[in-house]
């Protein structure tokens, strides 16, 4: 299976789900399948976006894709 690289963005420290699942914590480097997923930060869901969804392909561990996520105000 091949995977893909990603990191999820965020100021602090929090769990990250992936297609609903705990999949890693923000700010380190993910490996997922190839394919859509839908990323959020769990609850409290005090961050904004409250989800992303994205085709994830042609990545690296050197050029993974960054989903971010910005605290709400």
């Amino acid at each position: 299976m091949v995977e893909e690289s990603v990191i999820v963005a965020y100021a602090m420290e929090r769990d990250v789900y992936i297609d609903g699942t705990r999949c890693g914590t923000t700010n380190q480097l993910l490996r997922i399948p190839i394919g859509n997923h839908t990323f959020d930060l769990g609850t409290p869901a005090t961050y904004s976006p409250k989800s992303v969804t994205k085709l994830v392909y042609g990545t690296s561990p050197a050029t993974p894709l960054v989903i971010t996520f910005e605290p709400e105000l």
